[in-house]
């Protein structure tokens, strides 16, 4: 028998395992080189960027040579999660399990690093920003190749060439101390549209909040690059964005009592978890009765029934104040009591937009839509830096959820607050921009014994871009949702006080008023003519069949209307959604087209035709897209005008093209200067679309050259346009019907209904709808030869 010891080894290759799974996307590498030079003390980073590398400076206390041995080449150092504050401005330290280092290799294959330390950090008092030390240590240059580094074996092996010399570089705005970290051999090819995405990650990272100069948490990031202008305009628009907000929420937590809570209504105390968490604990824990409880941790320790129990103080009363401004309006306050806190500190600021009309700085509505749909959603700081979860994507507040389940009452909401149906005004992410301020240090401080961190406060989990989904995060949910549904309320309230001040004055119903009237000639009859009483009561009569007629059909077509507004407002959602995954498309065939030379040749034609294959299905994304252009910017919709009758059959055929299989629409015959009737411009494209689909329908079974052709005369007074196509075709004397809602012509047989657009028989509904609303008339008509089925919409006078 042979007895002894062994030692582990660990495979060089963890470090690139480490700096993906732990880090995972560029912008949150980049992050992490912000956030070291954050807790150097630095007051400010200065990001140089072209295509070839990424230069990172700071001006903070730097590092030794000792400090470079011992904490920036040991992996897993703790030291951070010992000192939990920095040494001069003595702020919140962001980083503890010593990992974030390893994020460059998502940047760069190559890493040079300089670095001149402070001698006395915590005396040499960086308070003030213009103090330069004198007591420097020895300047660090080291390189490093983490290609080379994860071939070399074992991670012990891994030598890394280090200079140490007299001190001799400036670092950010002038420093004699600091850090710098230049990143070469990138691992992507930056390209404009790449520079652009960096630019706006970068501008993510930086607090939208203000802090001022003699704050510790002072903190600038200055972004240096040869396309500096379209940086620059990149900030101004999205900070002229950030200030046409339609709303403002704002709250904040603190530990004195308050006299605006009323005692007697229980829903004045905050429940510890959201309505839908609770629903899903319940289940959970039916699903785990049988199979026994077995916890786990944020670090991966069992927390099972036989572990040791610790002791920790009791979790205080805390009460929530919450201010929500409508624009143009008084605030509205009110305040919450938070029973068994487990947050010790927190502050909100979240502004909700409705973007309607050009924006300033000459951004466009469905650019800052853009904007909010990729920065959008409530954000959450600890302390100036952004945990990168949390956002437009990330529905962390359940506000999506609530929608899809059309909820119309809060359960967070005081009975006096509420308002019937309010919580259908609640926003969604991408109407939101805000930000959550909480310090994980500060919480530790508070919530930390002998024992150790209480398990419920709040923490950062080891991937470093979210919350420990424990007690003090979901009490921050609830919190933050409280106000949000405070807001929907109070929006709804307005929204409901305009209505019914519209309504004021409007009367009742005109049948209603027509039968007084036939009442009260009907109590002068004794002192009427018979004659003229005949002539009065026949009259009035038929006037109120007439209103009662015209009601009915006013009913009928609410109904319709809200049936096209759900469909409609289910197409602008799906277009919505569309968005984001064509940019993901996009992004990934561009990824896919930048390391195509690097794939072997067996593998580089598959790859290559599915780059060019998603490019093909952007390309019909963005045609079908543009179909619903018109739908999404309010100053479209509103604005009236009389369009050229050829100019828009034009524009929308390109819109349909991606929906046509190839069917022309000619135009041609449309006079030059003939102009439709005033309207806004979504209101003629539906008219034309529908016209349109109806006629590619008709033309699934059409034996030979399908074709659609667009007509018309008159002049500016009185005028004429016909959709003409070669298809199916109708009967002239049923053809009165198909104007009617859910109305079908001939059916098809199911092989080809199949390859049909639309189908539910509201089409020809809708273009009549429009054009009746637009004094025109639009009806089936005798097609001229070579056409088996005519439109034609005709108008007299100047609309």
């Amino acid at each position: 028998m042979v007895t002894g010891r062994r030692k582990f080894t660990v495979d060089a290759r963890l470090l690139r395992e480490l700096g993906e799974r732990l880090v995972g996307r560029p912008h949150i590498a980049l992050a992490e080189l912000i956030k070291n030079a954050y807790d150097a003390d630095a007051r400010t980073v200065e990001i140089a960027f072209d295509p070839s590398r990424i230069v990172v400076t700071d001006d903070g206390h730097g590092m030794s040579p000792d400090d470079f041995d011992s904490k920036w080449m040991r992996v897993g150092t703790t030291h951070k999660e010992r000192t939990r504050t920095s040494p001069a401005l003595h702020r919140s330290m962001t980083g503890s399990k010593g990992v974030g280092r390893l994020a460059v290799q998502l940047l760069a294959r190559k890493t040079h690093l300089s670095s001149v330390g402070l001698i006395d950090p915590e005396g040499n008092s960086l308070s003030n920003p213009l103090h330069k030390s004198v007591g420097l240590h020895e300047q660090i240059d080291a390189s490093i190749n983490w290609d080379e580094a994860v071939e070399s074996g074992d991670l012990t092996s891994v030598e890394v060439p280090v200079e140490i010399a007299a001190p001799r570089a400036t670092f950010a705005a002038g420093s004699p101390h600091g850090t710098r970290v230049e990143l070469t051999d990138l691992v992507h090819r930056w390209d404009a549209v790449a520079f652009r995405r960096l630019a706006q990650e970068i501008w993510s990272l930086q607090p939208p909040f203000e802090v001022a100069e003699d704050d510790p948490n002072a903190f600038n990031i200055v972004f240096t690059t040869r396309f500096q202008k379209v940086y620059e305009r990149f900030n101004r628009q999205m900070n002229a964005v950030l200030d046409i907000w339609s709303a403002r929420i704002t709250g904040e937590l603190r530990s004195e009592g308050s006299p605006t809570v009323d005692p007697t209504d229980p829903r004045a105390d905050l429940p510890p978890t959201l309505p839908t968490r609770r629903t899903e604990e319940s289940l959970d824990d039916e699903e785990t009765t049988e199979l026994g409880e077995v916890q786990v941790d944020d670090e991966g320790a069992d927390q099972t029934e036989g572990a040791p129990h610790r002791q920790f103080p009791p979790h205080p009363t805390m009460w929530l104040d919450v201010t929500v401004e409508l624009r143009g309006q008084e605030p509205r306050k009110t305040t919450w009591r938070v029973p068994e806190c487990q947050i010790s500190e927190v502050s909100f600021d979240i502004k909700v937009f409705d973007l309607v009309n050009r924006q300033p700085e000459g951004v466009k509505v469905g650019t800052a839509r853009e904007y909010l749909e990729r920065f959008g959603g409530v954000g959450i700081y600890d302390e100036t830096f952004r945990l990168p979860y949390y956002g437009a994507d990330h529905d962390w507040l359940d506000l999506e959820r609530s929608h899809a389940a059309r909820l119309s009452t809060s359960q967070l909401v005081p009975a006096s607050l509420q308002v019937d149906r309010g919580l259908q005004d609640l926003p969604t992410n991408r109407r939101l921009f805000g930000h959550a301020n909480v310090s994980t240090t500060r919480e530790a401080q508070v919530h930390s014994s002998q024992s150790g961190l209480d398990p419920d406060a709040l923490a950062i989990q080891v991937t470093r871009d979210r919350l420990v989904d424990n007690a003090a995060y979901e009490r921050l949910r609830v919190m933050i949702r409280a106000a949000l549904d405070f807001y929907a309320m109070e929006q709804a309230r307005t929204r409901l006080t305009k209505a019914r001040s519209r309504r004021m004055g409007s009367g009742r119903p005109p049948s209603s008023s027509f039968a007084e009237i036939r009442s009260a000639i009907r109590d002068a009859k004794p002192a009427l003519p018979a004659s003229t009483f005949q002539d009065l009561d026949r009259a009035v009569a038929l006037a109120v069949e007439e209103a009662e007629a015209l009601e009915e059909i006013s009913r009928e077509h609410a109904a319709l209307l809200g049936a096209l507004a759900t469909a409609g407002m289910t197409a602008l959602a799906y277009e919505h959604e569309i968005s984001k995954q064509i940019r993901t498309i996009e992004d990934l065939a561009t990824d896919l087209a930048g390391v195509l030379d690097a794939i072997p040749l067996t593998a580089r034609a598959t790859v290559g035709s599915a780059v060019s294959e998603m490019r093909d299905w952007v390309d019909r994304a963005h045609g079908i897209r543009n179909i619903l252009a018109g739908l999404m910017d309010e100053e479209t919709r509103i604005a009236k005008d009389r369009f050229k009758a050829r100019t828009l059959a034009r524009k929308v055929a390109d819109q349909v093209r991606v929906l046509s299989a190839g069917i022309p629409i000619k135009t041609d015959d449309v006079p030059a200067d003939l102009r439709l009737p005033r309207a806004a411009l979504p209101a003629w494209s539906a008219v034309f679309q529908n016209l349109y689909l109806n006629a590619f329908n008709a033309l699934i079974q059409c034996d030979g050259e399908p074709i659609v052709n667009v007509d018309g005369g008159g002049s500016d007074a009185k005028g004429w346009v016909r959709v003409q196509d070669n298809g199916s075709g109708v009967d002239l004397a049923d053809s009165d019907r198909l104007w009617e809602p859910f109305e079908r012509g001939a059916k098809l047989p199911p092989e080809v209904a199949a390859l049909g657009l639309g189908g539910t028989g509201l089409g020809l509904t809708i273009v009549r709808m429009i054009t009746d609303e637009l004094g025109a008339h639009v009806a089936f008509t005798q097609p001229e030869p070579g056409y088996a089925t005519a439109v034609t919409i005709s108008w007299e006078g100047r609309k």
